[in-house]
């Protein structure tokens, strides 16, 4: 008995797995489309977050705007210098080439437990600014003599190293002038700044500290020299050293060189009257430690070091620091950049799965059509409704799960365990992959539930009510719940434009959503506008077309009422198009006086943008094309049976032909139209809240036709292959 009990109830795992196994083909493509949708949720963040961490690293690489602005500017951007006047006390303190050493380490310590891992190893100098020498006024214009004693901790590499060609380092303090009160110092000068001064081993270069009316100063050259490694970030510290550095041309020429003042000489330039030196330590910034996902706390913390540097330089002069950092300006505009590109990229995914999801209904639809009949045995048979709804979701359950088992699989390569967060190629995508999936997840399996227990009803009149429905109530209905979703789409519209107002844009999950229910909103008014216009084509067909030209208006009339394949042909559509429009409307607008740095990162970011464009608007593309199929597979019973009826009343076979060309092609045509004027006027208004410039280039127009294009192209290879399966007077299919 209870296996005969188990026969006349089957339990709903096993009924529900029977199925899945009679309709394979329709489960297959539901299957993949969630296993791309989940894989694309998972790759296209992790794709941008990867895209924002290089965008962050660029602009930080990317040179200063004029680094020769500034003589103690690094052409590589010195994330963070610090400057120490060591004051007039300085002498007295005993400072040593050992002392200097040990502040720069107490500075590079200091700054780096503020931010840690970005700054990489310091370079400092000690120095005395220009001094006016008394020189002939020549081509390099009025020069400037700056006294550099270059200071590196042994921690970190030592000083730079030299090669003497000529004379060598200075040995005890020389003497002083031939009046017996002046001041000296020994230095040693690059081959380059020797050959533009004209002076060589023993000569003398006179100068005045302190200014007009300061004191002599005698600066003799006790050696030439060239540097071991001229690459050596020590010397960028020291800009004239090497080499003299002329700015301005004619009248306005100066130009600057730095003698060097090695371990020896350190006391005797602490010791010069009025030379005010000064301690100045870089922190170069290592843009591959720079993570987009910290830039802002980064940024933060540097202001904060900049209002408040550390206090104390422990065996120097406990003097405070000066700070100067331009990284906060620049990560602050990088990470706006980097907020835009993520909504950028949030929104064009919406459209994606939006589109999917719309696929996904239709495939559903036409899974509960074909089990229409079977629906109907059951329920006469007393199968209730919540069984019958059960029995299909846990069937839809069980191919979502294997959909997403797959796009996890799929995108794990690329972007490693996204349940874990293992770090592999990019970074896992976190809370994204759950906000963009779920909706499209539980409409999966709710869409089959709720078609199928409709169809079960509509067998025995459950569905309908029970007393007289005026048709003008039904049309009410239909109207307000358009009227609701245009007026969705209108707040989520306005929801995007006034996400970015007073900062970077981001996209909350009804500004995520404008797009596509944009097109939404679209694509239910433009049904309206279009259904009121094909009842006179009918009537026109009928007056003067004769059958096929009647059957033909009428299959397109009945087309134009399927809003499910209406609304996924203007989805997909209306979201390729606004996709390749906004990827050409990318601009480098620079901030924050950091222009270089700014179009840098823009540069990776329009990158990104445009991968993720023809990525999105080729998916798309290929869910328009399958739409079509869909559509036509789900019609095609209904098209057999009309074209045969028509066949009967003699009508030629080429006539009859056209029959499936006539109802598909114009739907596509009208989709894909609607589409793109659609996905234009959706990225007109969303270019400038997510950062872009103006949309409209004729260049980017022509691009955002192809998807459109590609899915007509495809409504008319499925309506030729559909109308060669139409059937003759006989029952055969024409040949």
């Amino acid at each position: 008995m209870a296996r005969v009990r188990r026969a006349l109830h089957p339990s709903p795992v096993s009924v529900a797995l029977r199925r899945t196994a009679s309709d394979a083909g329709l489960h297959v493509v539901t299957a993949v489309l969630l296993a791309l949708a989940v894989a694309l949720a998972v790759v296209v963040p992790a794709g941008v977050e990867d895209a924002a961490d290089r965008a962050v690293a660029a602009a930080a690489a990317a040179p200063a705007s004029d680094p020769t602005s500034d003589p103690t500017s690094d052409p590589e951007r010195a994330a963070v210098v610090l400057e120490v006047p060591l004051g007039e006390s300085a002498a007295d303190l005993g400072v040593t080439a050992d002392t200097l050493d040990g502040a720069v380490a107490a500075q590079a310590r200091a700054v780096g437990q503020a931010v840690p891992g970005v700054l990489g190893e310091p370079v400092a100098a000690l120095s005395v600014a220009r001094l006016g020498t008394v020189l002939a006024r020549g081509e390099q214009g009025l020069t400037s003599l700056r006294l550099v004693h270059p200071v590196r901790p042994a921690a970190d590499g030592g000083e730079p190293q030299v090669v003497w060609t000529a004379g060598g380092p200075a040995g005890p303090p020389p003497p002083s002038g031939d009046d017996g009160g002046g001041l000296s110092l020994a230095v040693g000068l690059a081959e380059p700044v020797a050959t533009a001064l004209g002076v060589g081993p023993g000569d003398r270069l006179p100068a005045v500290l302190g200014g007009t009316g300061g004191s002599a100063l005698d600066v003799v050259v006790s050696g030439l020299f060239t540097p071991a490694d001229a690459d050596d970030p020590a010397w960028r510290t020291a800009p004239g050293l090497l080499a003299p550095r002329t700015t301005g041309s004619g009248p306005t020429a100066a130009t600057d060189v730095a003698a060097l003042v090695d371990d020896a000489q350190v006391p005797a330039l602490v010791a010069l009257p009025a030379a005010l030196p000064v301690l100045t330590t870089a922190l170069p910034v290592r843009p591959a430690a720079l993570r987009a996902t910290s830039a802002a706390t980064t940024a933060r913390a540097l202001a904060a070091l900049e209002a408040a540097p550390p206090a104390q330089l422990p065996g120097v002069s406990g003097a405070p620091a000066r700070l100067r950092t331009d990284l906060d300006d620049l990560l602050r505009d990088a990470a706006s950049q980097v907020a835009a590109a993520r909504a950028r990229s949030v929104v064009l995914l919406a459209s994606l799965l939006a589109a999917t999801a719309a696929l996904v209904v239709l495939a559903s639809s036409l899974l509960v059509a074909r089990r229409s009949r079977a629906l109907g045995v059951l329920r006469t048979r007393g199968a209730p409704l919540t069984a019958t709804a059960v029995e299909a979701a846990v069937e839809a359950a069980a191919v979502a799960l294997v959909a997403v088992l797959v796009g996890l699989a799929l995108a794990t390569p690329v972007t490693g365990s996204p349940l874990t967060g293992s770090a592999a190629p990019g970074p896992a995508p976190g809370p994204a992959l759950v906000l963009l999936l779920v909706p499209l997840l539980v409409l999966a399996v709710a869409a089959p539930a709720l078609l199928s227990a409709l169809a079960a009803a509509a067998v025995d009149g459950t569905a309908r009510p029970t007393g007289p429905v005026h048709p003008g109530d039904r049309r009410a209905r239909a109207l307000a719940l358009d009227a609701a979703v245009v007026l969705l789409a209108v707040l989520a519209l306005t929801a995007l434009v006034t996400s970015g107002t007073g900062g970077p844009p981001s996209t909350g999950p009804l500004a995520a959503a404008a797009l596509p229910l944009g097109a939404l909103a679209a694509a239910l008014v433009g049904r309206r506008l279009l259904l009121p216009l094909l009842p006179p084509l009918r009537t026109r067909a009928a007056r003067r077309g004769g059958a096929v030209a009647l059957v033909a208006a009428s299959r397109l009339e009945a087309a134009a009422r399927r809003t499910p394949v209406l609304v996924a042909l203007v989805l997909t559509t209306s979201g390729a198009a606004t996709a390749v429009l906004l990827a050409a409307a990318h601009r480098a607008a620079p901030a924050s006086g950091t222009a270089a740095p700014a179009q840098a990162a823009a540069a990776v970011l329009a990158l990104e943008l445009r991968h993720l464009a023809v990525l999105v608007a080729a998916a798309l593309a290929v869910l328009g094309a399958l739409a079509v199929v869909l559509d036509a597979v789900a019609t095609e019973p209904q098209r057999r049976t009309e074209a045969a009826a028509t066949a009967v009343l003699g009508t030629p076979r080429a006539a009859v032909r056209s029959l499936a060309v006539a109802e598909l092609v114009p739907l596509a045509a009208a989709g894909a139209a609607l589409g793109v004027l659609t996905g234009a006027a959706l990225a007109a208004v969303a270019a400038g809240p997510l950062g872009l410039g103006a949309v409209g280039r004729p260049a980017a127009a022509a691009w955002a036709l192809v998807p459109a294009a590609a899915v007509v192209t495809c409504s008319v290879l499925t309506a030729v292959l559909a109308s060669r399966r139409t059937p003759a007077v006989s029952g055969r299919s024409v040949p």
